[in-house]
């Protein structure tokens, strides 16, 4: 099972059309081989207005009252992923569109995750958009090789783009503070990355979100899901805690 994981932040417009287009295009996987949770920091009525007019199609959706940066939620979604006991995560943020089924390439992406070990993360933003050419961890040329007919692996280094990652392998990684730091914490465990060759989700948003960067000092990412077990509501309000760190 695929846990999709959306991470928004005040942005009711993009969000609105980031979920109706990826459910528009994949219906057919809903509620078997996807299912869906969302974290909403900073949350408005807007967005959870949007969140509850799709209800049907997610498990949950949990919220906070202030924006805790990028690599809190990301961590905080991973770590709530243990609950649904998938094998991967796809991580999607606010304002990506999806532009054709998961199901058109899902096999060529399962058949690479069981056959290339080395590969943990598959992305799936355009190559049309520009993409770095440098490893953001190690600063070294991305290396590439052809891998069947829609996939290139190489040395690339992780993003927060839309991608398919091994859930052992985000459960790794986690807590991390921001992007960079995942990127840090992935080439530590000296894995491969592999780049979709096909034009499944594309950037709406202007420029960078804003809730990717914290407005407030941020705690370590809360990594104790045990209050979910009660939790009823669709929409769940988040306990806001420090924890200790790895």
């Amino acid at each position: 099972m695929i846990l999709v994981c959306f991470l928004s932040f005040r942005r009711a417009e993009y969000l609105a059309q980031t979920v109706n287009a990826f459910i528009q295009h994949n219906q057919a996987l809903l509620g078997t081989t996807l299912k869906m949770i969302a974290l909403d920091q900073c949350t408005l009525q807007d967005t959870v207005a949007v969140f509850k007019d799709q209800r049907r199609h997610f498990e949950k959706v949990y919220t906070t009252t202030e924006n805790h940066g990028i690599g809190w939620g990301f961590s905080q979604l991973v770590e709530l992923s243990r609950i649904y006991r998938a094998d991967f995560i796809l991580y999607l943020e606010d304002d990506w569109l999806c532009q054709l089924p998961l199901e058109k390439h899902l096999q060529g992406i399962l058949q690479l995750f069981r056959t290339r070990p080395d590969v943990g993360t598959t992305r799936l933003r355009t190559m049309e958009d520009a993409v770095a050419t440098v490893n953001h961890a190690t600063a070294q040329p991305v290396q590439t090789e052809r891998w069947q007919e829609s996939f290139l692996i190489g040395n690339y280094h992780y993003v927060f783009n839309p991608h398919l990652v091994r859930m052992e392998v985000a459960r790794s990684m986690i807590p991390v503070s921001s992007e960079h730091h995942a990127q840090l914490c992935y080439h530590a465990l000296g894995l491969q990355a592999a780049q979709l060759a096909d034009t499944m989700f594309v950037h709406i948003g202007q420029h960078r979100a804003p809730g990717r960067i914290s407005r407030v000092p941020a705690p370590r990412p809360v990594l104790s899901c045990e209050w979910v077990a009660q939790a009823k509501e669709f929409v769940v309000a988040l306990p806001i805690k420090e924890v200790a760190g790895r």
